[in-house]
């Protein structure tokens, strides 16, 4: 795929190989666009399922209580501004986790899944209200405070219509909160084809602030402000391409924790280096949100409705 899947423009080129994928072996390139700036995944599976096992990002216990409470600190700034509680959509909503902590705090809740398994969880434990399928299933109505994306936008095959349909459900105050890599980051110009969000083609986008500012306005969004405060994925997301860097082996570490990877001497390896680089890692990452090159972008925007 040479042109751009945002544009279609055919001035692109290669910027990075990455390593082998650890189902397939397939090393993927990745690509710049230099009209709209989006970096993508090439050649792209015309099939994405086998890519994704059962378990990926089935985190063990102790891993999703810490992510609860990331989420519970990230919402609480989310909601800061509104005066009493709203109604939010979450898009790529998984086990639905994050709207679990919404709708405890009073808010209405409505999800969006591609996966039936994955959504079954926060169907059938947690009782959220959660339609599998394309944003088309959700009614084209302004009735949303609230459209979340949460490192979601990278693995979807057509971001803008998903953008665009999230302006049009957007009330006019409303605001859309995206979360997304950053190919312009300090740790990933350090990693380059070692860089733990890099991950093709479970990744399909990649972006910089300039061209997520590109898409959104080419969306009928205008944004905010663009923060750099994912600390527990940035610091992780240092820690997994040190590792890899190190070793050669990528992402061994996270793969061990989602249950995909089998307890091994690479495994070993890579626990034993985490007790080493886990303080050099969150260093990093603060150093990252400060001079605002962080591995992930939080983009806040809002519907553009001149």
């Amino acid at each position: 795929m040479k042109s751009c899947p945002i544009c279609n423009s055919s001035e692109t080129n290669a910027i990075l190989k990455s390593e082998k994928e650890f189902l397939s072996n397939t090393i993927f390139d990745i690509r710049e666009c230099f009209e709209c700036g989006v970096s993508y995944t090439d050649p792209r599976p015309d099939n994405l399922d086998p890519y994704y096992p059962t378990n990926y990002r089935g985190y063990n216990f102790v891993i999703n209580k810490l992510l609860k409470m990331f989420y519970q600190g990230r919402i609480n700034g989310w909601t800061r501004r509104f005066k009493k509680p709203g109604k939010v959509l979450e898009i790529g909503c998984g086990p639905g986790y994050m709207l679990d902590v919404f709708r405890k705090k009073g808010w209405r809740v409505l999800g969006l899944e591609r996966s039936a398994d994955t959504a079954r969880y926060a169907q059938e434990v947690l009782g959220l209200d959660v339609f599998v399928g394309d944003i088309d299933l959700i009614p084209e109505k302004r009735e949303y405070d609230l459209i979340i994306i949460f490192n979601v936008l990278e693995h979807v095959t057509d971001p803008t219509t998903i953008l665009r349909g999230c302006a049009k459900r957007l009330k006019p105050e409303g605001t859309l909160i995206i979360n997304i890599p950053n190919i312009n980051s300090l740790q990933a110009r350090y990693a380059g084809s070692h860089w733990s969000h890099l991950d093709p083609p479970r990744h399909l986008f990649y972006f910089t602030p300039k061209s997520s500012e590109n898409i959104l306005s080419k969306c009928g969004l205008t944004i905010n402000d663009i923060k750099y405060n994912s600390f527990e994925f940035d610091s992780f997301g240092w820690l997994q391409s040190l590792i890899n860097k190190i070793t050669g082996h990528y992402n061994v570490f996270a793969l061990y924790l989602m249950g995909i990877e089998p307890f091994s001497r690479k495994v070993v390896l890579a626990m034993a280096l985490s007790f080493f680089l886990i303080i050099p890692s969150c260093v990093l990452s603060i150093v990252g949100r400060l001079t605002k090159s962080g591995a992930l972008m939080q983009v806040s925007a809002r519907p553009n409705l001149l």
